[in-house]
């Protein structure tokens, strides 16, 4: 048994105990076994991450913003992100590294003549936690968001309509 292993059932007891999700978390408790994820994955390609990540992480400032959190992470956490977020988001159009990095330069420049205090750290513009609930099943569920992912959606839309604009959050 392990660190996680013992993480695992301290959530599962958290749940049971609480009545959050009852009995659908009882194997983890008991097994320490995490449940299996649903969603089909996605192939990746992991140079296109690596290469989008190293990208990103040379668009944005450096430094603390406002002088207490890192603007940005390191390359491989940034890589882990977007590909967590590719997965979750089940993203099968084919985006290219100058896609991502261009949606990035569209996002910064907004902040080019304004302050940068509304902008947001890298690892938040790759994805953050929007909610969590709990569905019918007692399941919990973790919705999350991408302003990245909403850039590129949209510009690819506007491109098909032959409108493309600047997208502006």
């Amino acid at each position: 048994m392990n660190q996680n292993d013992d993480r695992i059932r301290f959530c599962a007891k958290y749940l049971i105990d609480n009545g959050v999700a009852p009995e659908v978390y009882k194997n983890m408790y008991d097994t320490g076994a995490a449940p299996q994820h649903s969603y089909e994955i996605v192939p990746l390609n992991e140079d296109f991450f690596e290469k989008a990540a190293q990208g990103l992480w040379n668009l944005w400032p450096k430094g603390k913003k406002d002088g207490k959190f890192d603007w940005k992470e390191s390359v491989p956490v940034l890589r882990e992100r977007l590909m967590f977020i590719w997965k979750h988001e089940k993203v099968k159009e084919p985006y290219t590294v100058d896609d991502v990095l261009e949606a990035a330069r569209v996002y910064i420049a907004q902040f080019e003549h304004s302050s940068v205090k509304y902008m947001q750290l890298l690892k938040y513009f790759i994805f953050k936690k929007k909610e969590m609930a709990v569905d019918d099943n007692g399941l919990i569920k973790v919705t999350y968001e991408s302003t990245l992912l909403k850039m590129l959606q949209n510009r690819q839309t506007e491109e098909k309509q032959g409108t493309f604009e600047d997208f502006v959050i």
